[in-house]
């Protein structure tokens, strides 16, 4: 009822006080009639004129100004409702689980509660574990693979939540614990595999955000690296996601919801073949055929789910700050064309870490080993003919 009245009130006495308002920017305002002297009639004359011509602004303007107030109300309402009517659990038609869609070449280990997806070729005390970027798969290095092998034994994974490794999504998981989409937690899914590999030291190789990978690697587990290899490296972003109490508004929110939704539109797999060429300084070399067998890793459950989880577990970006302190024999390759992760960026790397070598191919764009494999594998064999023999041998252990 208070509420009603002071309401109802208030309204009665807005055109007053916008009269008023009126009245303070004219010459003959009611401050200043009063001050000089003028008659009670007279100031209310005043009034009245000022709180007519207030009337006829607000019946001027008081559709555009109601307008924008609906607006304002509508997002205020998609900010908080919105994203509670977009599923997170939306699929592309036709999309399957990881194993239906392995090769018969495909292998699975399971890596703290997780299967993640690889492939293996050749054998040698010399190990290579390579990781893929953001939004790609093991495919990204179905070219260098096999010339590689001819130096070691090579092991290419597909990140978690990538590929055809498990994709999981929120409630698979403790909701007091840690995301393992959280970059600090990427270390721990790169030692797990080679443990279960019965890898004891290795040599790192990361495009992208694999690459950012493998520098946290160096940096946690140096003891287990016996050098690293970074293409494109993304090692100075942010993130997308906004951190602290904003973080924390967002996933309130559950602003996720939308996010996923989002994610899936961009990443989906009638968008892969767009995405892929992003990275290519000349599109055309990416063939229909290869594009075809990259796309075929984009037809899985939640796969755009999956990478906006990396993007809502952002975490403070630590990399900046502490690649001065790797102590390993580094290869950092960088194509001239890089329009996705700037070349000037792995220039900058170089001077962070000591000692490390920088090849930059040219005519090429953020995906080297796809665009350029041979340039990328010349370099990497030149920087690996200058390693000292492999210190520890392998344990082979069994996988699915």
């Amino acid at each position: 009822m208070g509420i009603r009245f002071r309401v109802s009130k208030f309204l009665r006495l807005m055109p007053l006080g916008l009269g008023l308002a009126a009245l303070g920017g004219a010459p003959a305002s009611a401050q200043a009639a009063a001050t000089s002297g003028l008659r009670g009639s007279e100031l209310g004359l005043a009034l009245l004129s000022a709180a007519e011509r207030s009337q006829s602004f607000l019946g001027n303007y008081a559709v555009p100004v109601l307008a924008v107030l609906a607006v304002l109300l509508v997002l205020f309402w998609l900010g908080f409702t919105g994203p509670l009517l977009v599923s997170e659990h939306i699929d592309d038609p036709g999309t399957k689980k990881e194993r239906e869609l392995a090769d018969p070449d495909s292998k699975f280990v399971r890596v703290h509660g997780y299967d993640l997806h690889y492939k293996e070729l050749g054998q040698g005390e010399r190990v290579f574990v390579l990781f893929n970027g953001f939004a790609t798969s093991l495919m990204s290095w179905r070219k260098v693979m096999q010339p590689l092998a001819k130096l070691g034994r090579v092991i290419a994974f597909d990140r978690l939540g990538m590929g055809l490794s498990a994709h999981p999504v929120r409630g698979d998981w403790d909701r007091a614990g840690k995301s393992p989409y959280a970059p600090s937690v990427a270390p721990e899914f790169a030692i797990g595999l080679m443990d279960q590999l019965g890898i004891k030291k290795a040599i790192l190789m990361g495009h992208s955000a694999g690459g950012s990978v493998v520098l946290r690697t160096a940096l946690k587990y140096p003891q287990r690296v016996a050098a690293i290899v970074v293409a494109g490296a993304d090692w100075i972003s942010t993130g997308i996601m906004p951190q602290g109490g904003l973080h924390r508004l967002w996933d309130t929110l559950r602003m996720h919801h939308l996010g996923a939704w989002t994610f899936n539109a961009l990443f989906g797999f009638a968008n892969a073949g767009m995405m892929i060429k992003l990275g290519y300084h000349d599109a055309s070399r990416c063939s229909r055929e290869e594009l075809a067998a990259l796309e075929k890793y984009y037809h899985v459950h939640n796969v755009g789910v999956a990478l906006w989880e990396y993007a809502a577990a952002n975490e403070k970006n630590t990399l900046p700050a502490t690649v001065q302190n790797i102590r390993l024999p580094a290869l950092l390759i960088a194509g001239d064309d890089d329009r996705v992760v700037p070349t000037r960026d792995q220039v900058k790397l170089s001077e962070r870490i000591a000692g490390s070598q920088l090849r930059i191919i040219k005519d090429c764009g953020h995906l080297p080993q796809e665009e350029q494999p041979e340039a990328f594998v010349s370099a990497v064999r030149q920087f690996v003919e200058q390693l000292p023999p492999a210190e520890h041998p392998t344990d082979r252990r069994a996988s699915s």
